[in-house]
């Protein structure tokens, strides 16, 4: 059994199915169900913002679009112009497995390519500043999946459901129909597998499961013992530039205090960590920040802490 979605027009009491496919009204299937989608990306749901549009990953392969939702979870999006198939499935989820492990330096240059814009203002400009919880935001601690087609079958909609409910998975399915009415007028309608507000629901629910809230619980999220003892290298050689600096442990990060100013932060993640410093560059008024992304690799953090020191001075100068 396939799903799709039905449309009927009203038209003199009676009813009349419209449903047509896109090459039965002339369209160009897959390059209309782009423009439309890169033109009005609400028809993906109101909680979606692109980032990017046929996006390589580290393993060379690309995906149609990615996105960002206004909990900073990423949004693995695949657009099948006909039914979608199950392999689709493993498909998306090989995408967000490589993904997961980008840093926010590597998704702010996809999102700079596609809009012109970083990804924190492109948030903030395209969703209610009401709806923006900063301490609540973490960009890319989660993935999502949405495949988008015309029909699904039954035994996917099945394992969507199964991997949502039972291991809160973030995947979901977009059905689109196309149809054109007895005027010629062409409309489009679409309906979720999962609803958006349910889906939603499952996201804030996953995110409260795992986000820290003590300065050793960030430490602990860090799964991978070398980058760990990185992450306590860097935790400790910032506390020996000053006996008055202290740690702050938030929800997105640990913050370092330096006589009641925020000096630098660290952000765990499972494989990796970002370290931002601040700094006050000459005849600005505010400060500026640099952050790098702390993996396996070899980093030169000379630069950084010179920055930092530099900025101890400028407080005590104050």
């Amino acid at each position: 059994m396939t799903t799709h979605v039905k449309i009927w027009e009203i038209k003199e009491k009676s009813l009349n199915p419209i449903r047509k496919t896109l090459k039965e009204g002339g369209r160009q299937e897959a390059k209309d169900l782009e423009e439309w989608i890169r033109s009005y990306p609400k028809l993906l749901g109101e909680n979606i913002l692109l980032i990017g549009e046929q996006v390589t990953t580290k393993l060379n392969k690309r995906l149609d679009y990615l996105g960002i939702d206004k909990n900073g979870n990423i949004v693995i999006i695949e657009l099948k112009r006909d039914k979608i198939p199950r392999r689709t499935l493993a498909q998306a989820m090989d995408y967000a497995s490589d993904i997961a492990s980008w840093s926010i330096n590597e998704l702010d240059e996809r999102c700079r390519k596609f809009t012109n814009q970083n990804i924190e203002d492109y948030i903030v400009k395209n969703f209610p500043i009401e709806d923006l919880d900063w301490d609540e935001i973490s960009i890319n601690q989660s993935q999502r999946i949405l495949l988008v087609g015309t029909s699904i079958s039954e035994s996917l909609e099945r394992m969507i459901n199964w991997l949502s409910d039972n291991y809160g998975v973030l995947i979901n399915a977009l059905i689109i129909s196309y149809g054109i009415t007895s005027n010629n007028d062409e409309i489009l309608a679409t309906s979720y597998i999962i609803s958006e507000e349910l889906e939603d629901e499952y996201a804030k629910k996953k995110k409260k499961q795992i986000i820290p809230k003590t300065i050793e619980e960030h430490r602990n999220w860090i799964k991978k013992s070398k980058i760990k003892s990185k992450f306590k290298d860097i935790e400790n050689r910032i506390k020996t530039l000053s006996e008055d600096i202290r740690e702050e442990a938030k929800v997105r990060y640990i913050a370092f205090i330096y006589k009641g100013v925020r000096i630098a932060r660290l952000f765990a993640r499972e494989n990796f960590f970002h370290f931002e410093v601040f700094y006050q560059e000459p005849n600005k008024s505010s400060k500026s920040s640099e952050k790098i992304t702390i993996n396996t690799t070899k980093e030169d953090l000379e630069p950084l802490f010179e920055k930092l020191k530099g900025y101890i001075q400028h407080i005590d100068s104050e």
